[in-house]
């Protein structure tokens, strides 16, 4: 199934929970740099929802970790905030982070829409007045940091400290098994899914890894880096 084929079914189903409920929420989680966006801008765009984006909610430089958040990097309360004020059908006003600085940027509002689309990492664990259609993006874990160069640039191909925060997450909550679909995002197929994230957690001998580079040590002859 193409992405396009996908986004029209899922564009489908939200339209049913319209006619029912008047609203419709979609929730697209998963690892960094594995189509959630992709696919959530195509759902947008076929409904007429309004997307609201968790890397929005990102913690500035001088920001207060907030013990509740289940991402020590994202600003849970307004993030809850903001995503409960649309499925009420109400405007959502946060101050979003810039990226450049670092900083918050000046207050922005949010018009609600009948479908609202949240877009990233965390949002499977909002907790929202009306219950969201959750779709779970896996990719291939190995090549994620070349997608990322390709997308961001090279200087921005080393997530370490945000891995350790995502892959805590990530075990925590298992949002794929809770999730109403899961999706073979970047690179995945039937044919590679055992080298998804997902799949990889739930294996006992990779729990102390990085699940998203390839093994970079030596060899016994002393030849770096070797790939497996």
């Amino acid at each position: 199934m193409s992405l396009e084929q996908l986004a029209d079914q899922l564009a489908a189903r939200v339209r049913e929970r319209v006619l029912v409920w008047s609203r419709a929420v979609i929730a697209f989680d998963g690892f960094g740099c594995c189509g959630k966006s992709t696919l959530a801008q195509a759902v947008a765009a076929r409904t007429g929802g309004v997307i609201l984006e968790t890397d929005d909610f990102h913690q500035p430089e001088d920001g207060l970790i907030e013990a509740s958040s289940p991402l020590s990097y994202r600003r849970w309360s307004a993030l809850q905030r903001a995503a409960t004020a649309l499925t009420r059908g109400r405007p959502a006003r946060f101050a979003p982070i810039d990226w450049d600085t670092k900083r918050l940027a000046a207050e922005v509002e949010l018009q609600p829409a009948a479908v609202v689309v949240l877009d990233g990492i965390g949002s499977h664990a909002l907790t929202l007045p009306l219950q969201p259609l959750r779709v779970f993006v896996d990719g291939r874990a190995v090549t994620r940091m070349q997608r990322v160069a390709r997308r961001d640039g090279p200087e921005h191909a080393n997530w370490d400290h945000y891995v350790a925060i995502e892959r805590a997450y990530f075990e925590r909550f298992r949002p794929w098994r809770t999730a109403d679909l899961y999706v073979l995002g970047a690179e995945l197929d039937f044919c590679n899914s055992a080298e998804g994230f997902a799949r990889q957690l739930q294996a006992a001998c990779i729990v102390t890894t990085r699940l998203d580079q390839p093994y970079r040590g030596e060899d016994q002859a002393g030849n770096t880096p070797v790939d497996r």
